[in-house]
């Protein structure tokens, strides 16, 4: 029987980068992006109930809920295809929570991006919101929902979303190491005041703020079969970066695209009859995105 084995060859890379880069990037392995860990982190859900994974909780019920937004909320378009929404009916106050499979260490730094919305609607698209809620906090808990810390969310422009780049170190003598990280987001307001909210990993912060829709990048991954995506995450001196400097003192993500530079097959010593297909992939672009200031450094597109 004729039997075919695939592998993907990347050229010259390690895990997201080259050795040099790495070494020279200094990604460190102290701090941890909550988001990544987040299940269901834009609130996927059927409309108007407590999207799955979280817990919600406020009066009226359900105190948080899932959509979908349209450009009756944010005339430009969302970043999102679903965002969670409170208070649920008009007036009042909710929390939605989640705990995570990762666990508090001493001494490491966590961030965690929270985009918020401010619609121009409520989620029916006709009743008017006329402002942000008066309380928008995110927690980070612990077991049992300890408060471990607090963030007020600003208010963002109206009809569209903002990011939130949160960051947290916990102090080495802190009662809560070892136990479950938590997150947990709550909202009060009254009638026709409203918040939107969503979740996204560093990875995809990066690419949504590199990617923009009919920018050169854009164009280059629409046009490229077999896209794959690598990132580095870190602190230091980035080469991709352009020479910038940025990096040294910000949290940064370097971005690699790569696409398919063709197959070939060749045969195997073992068992006999048997081949390797070879796909080998190509670096087609390249992005570099400062977290810290929501700004992209450098875009290369071969």
């Amino acid at each position: 029987m004729l039997r075919i084995h695939s592998v993907v060859v990347f050229a010259s890379i390690l895990v997201s980068a080259t050795i040099s880069e790495i070494q020279a990037f200094g990604a460190s392995v102290s701090i941890i992006d909550i988001g990544g860990s987040v299940v269901n982190p834009l609130f996927a859900g059927p409309p108007g109930s407590c999207p799955p994974s979280w817990v919600c909780t406020g009066s009226p019920a359900p105190g948080f809920a899932s959509y979908a937004p349209t450009i009756a909320q944010y005339p430009a378009g969302s970043p999102f295809p679903t965002s969670a929404f409170s208070p649920t009916v008009f007036a009042g106050s909710g929390t939605i929570r989640q705990n995570t499979s990762l666990t508090w260490v001493a001494g490491d730094t966590y961030t965690l991006n929270l985009w918020a919305g401010l619609p121009n609607t409520e989620p029916n698209g006709t009743t008017p919101v006329e402002a942000w809620a008066s309380a928008a906090r995110l927690y980070l808990t612990a077991a049992g929902g300890a408060q471990v810390a607090a963030f007020d969310i600003p208010r963002p422009p109206r009809g569209s979303f903002a990011a939130n780049l949160i960051s947290f170190t916990l102090p080495t003598n802190s009662p809560f190491i070892g136990q479950p990280i938590g997150v947990l987001i709550f909202v009060s307001a009254p009638s026709l005041f409203s918040a939107n909210f969503d979740i996204t990993s560093e990875e995809t912060q990066a690419r949504m703020l590199a990617e923009v829709p009919g920018s050169p990048l854009a164009a280059r991954i629409a046009s490229t079969p077999g896209l794959v995506v690598t990132a580095l995450v870190g602190t230091g001196v980035l080469p991709d970066a352009g020479g910038s400097s940025a990096c040294i003192n910000d949290r940064c993500i370097g971005l690699r695209y790569f696409g398919s530079a063709g197959s070939f097959t060749a045969p195997v010593l073992e068992p006999a009859g048997d081949f390797f297909t070879f796909t080998n992939q190509q670096v087609v672009a390249t992005a570099v995105v400062d977290l810290t200031q929501q700004q992209v450094l450098q875009v290369e597109v071969f």
